[in-house]
């Protein structure tokens, strides 16, 4: 074996050069230290080391820390936004079973990714104004606005469908957070979440409207 090989034996590549995927495996890495130690605290110099390249190979891909965070919360957003899409799917169109498992999959992705649900939903304004980050909030929204339509029978351009979907959306949104913060009501247990959901859902979309109007008087 050379000196030359056996200088680079035991130490991983410096994949930035290499690595088409390293923009993405970043993120991802990035996303798992921020569920670890918070978005204050990773590392993104750990970052980079875990999965192989130089602590400066991040900057290549990424302007600043802000721009990298920019970039975790929009495919944190498309992540949460691929479970409620599933959620739907997996019930028959138009059902509020499918409404229900819009909601369902926001609160487990809630519960099993605390640390990008807050930070998706944090008061960074560089990350929450970002048009990137806009964008994906759009996309995630219309899962929620497609199903709510489907259920009333109406266009998801109907200003009804996109009231109650909003409504809905805030609901869910403060039940996740309620429920990561473990604030449960003391005197009144909360049933499953299936039912909750089902009872608020029929609350709020049952109500009667104008199904000829597509904007408000």
């Amino acid at each position: 074996m050379s000196d030359t090989a056996g200088a680079g034996a035991g130490r991983k590549p410096d994949r930035g050069y290499h690595h088409g995927d390293l923009r993405a495996e970043l993120i991802d890495e990035v996303s798992r230290l921020i569920e670890r130690d918070g978005v204050d605290k990773f590392s993104i110099a750990e970052a980079a080391r875990n999965v192989g390249v130089s602590s400066g190979a991040p900057y290549k891909h990424f302007q600043d820390r802000t721009d990298l965070l920019v970039h975790v919360v929009a495919a944190g957003v498309d992540r949460m936004r691929e479970a409620m899409a599933h959620g739907r799917d997996s019930q028959p169109r138009g059902s509020m079973e499918a409404v229900c498992g819009v909601g369902l999959a926001y609160l487990e992705f809630a519960v099993a990714s605390p640390g990008m649900f807050r930070l998706i939903f944090g008061s960074n304004e560089k990350l929450s104004q970002n048009a990137l980050c806009v964008e994906a909030g759009g996309r995630a929204f219309g899962v929620v606005n497609d199903a709510v339509a489907a259920y009333l029978g109406i266009p998801a351009t109907h200003e009804v469908a996109i009231r109650r979907a909003h409504i809905l959306w805030r609901f869910v949104h403060g039940h996740s957070f309620l429920t990561l913060d473990k604030r449960q009501p003391e005197n009144a247990p909360l049933p499953p979440n299936q039912e909750l959901l089902e009872e608020m859902g029929r609350g709020i979309l049952d109500a009667p409207f104008d199904r000829g109007a597509d904007k408000p008087d």
